[in-house]
């Protein structure tokens, strides 16, 4: 485990140009919405988001990444495009809705990278599915916040309603999208300014259109300890594992503490702190560049040993 000074992202290499098409998906009856930028022969990537995100999380990054991927994405239940299906937002679900995906839409093992919520998702299916993945990528996951009494002692625990409740208010005034864009600019965070100090306009209308797809309940259901059930995050994981850290200071969830018990159970697991960045790594400009850096190494390494 080991803090580093991020390299900044190489800007010769060529950018991607998106195309993306949506698709829908079912699994157990639920409706979920995919997206796939092909690139015909490419090797394949699944990005998955965090609680109250959707895959727009990424639109960002994807341009970042290497043109000649194959990049999907799916919106979790309850989020984004996809169905909502309250009583069904809990790890075990969505873990069997992503291996569904990968077994029904992507032929081969997959890089699968995660935000947050995403990156237990990931951690959990590559425990279980090893035979369906590279390699994994997890951006600050709350591992540990299985154990509810740890998810209580952070700032999650108080921010998390007030999310809730404001994503209520935005769905039921039927508020226009620039509106919505305009509330996300002005909210406070971590470092004490606005969003719009730390994100850019393509990350400001990425959280405005999670925040009109999220169903509240999914939040309310992390709130009561019913979201981050069903796994044990000390399972091997036998694929090469990236996790990337936020800074204490800023508000993380994976703590240090937590980093040592993911270290222990996970010795072969390469664990970063990347300085000075919150729990939104990849969507905040003061990191974006770091965190495309980062993966775009790991995805090239992965690829370059795997069979």
């Amino acid at each position: 485990m080991h803090r580093v000074r991020e390299p900044a992202r190489n800007e010769l290499v060529p950018r991607r140009e998106n195309r993306v098409t949506r698709h829908h998906f079912e699994h157990d009856g639920t409706g979920l919405a995919s997206y796939v930028d092909l690139t015909s022969g490419g090797q394949p990537v699944l990005l998955l988001h965090g609680l109250s995100g959707a895959a727009c999380s990424y639109d960002a990054v994807v341009g970042e990444l290497d043109p000649g991927l194959e990049i999907h994405r799916l919106d979790f239940r309850g989020h984004g495009a996809s169905a909502r299906v309250p009583g069904s937002y809990d790890v075990p679900h969505l873990v069997a809705d992503v291996v569904a995906y990968l077994r029904a839409a992507v032929d081969r093992p997959v890089f699968l990278v995660g935000h947050s919520l995403g990156g237990v998702v990931a951690h959990v299916v590559a425990q279980h599915h090893p035979e369906l993945v590279v390699a994994v990528f997890e951006e600050d996951p709350p591992l540990y916040f299985c154990d509810h009494s740890l998810f209580e002692q952070t700032m999650f625990f108080t921010v998390f309603p007030a999310i809730a409740s404001e994503i209520r208010d935005i769905q039921a005034s039927n508020t226009t999208f620039e509106a919505v864009c305009e509330r996300v600019r002005h909210a406070p965070t971590a470092r004490g300014g606005i969003a719009a100090d730390d994100m850019n306009a393509a990350n400001i209308a990425a959280r405005a259109k999670e925040m009109l797809g999220c169903d509240p309940t999914a939040i309310d259901t992390a709130v009561a300890g019913r979201l981050l059930v069903g796994y044990d995050p000390d399972v091997p994981v036998t694929v090469p594992l990236t996790v990337l850290r936020a800074d204490p200071a800023l508000g993380v969830a994976l703590s240090p503490e937590d980093a040592a018990k993911l270290v222990a159970s996970q010795p072969h697991a390469t664990i970063i702190e990347v300085a000075s960045a919150t729990h939104l790594i990849h969507s905040e400009i003061h990191t974006s560049d770091a965190y495309v850096a980062r993966l775009r190494t790991a995805i090239d390494e992965a690829f370059s040993t795997s069979p």
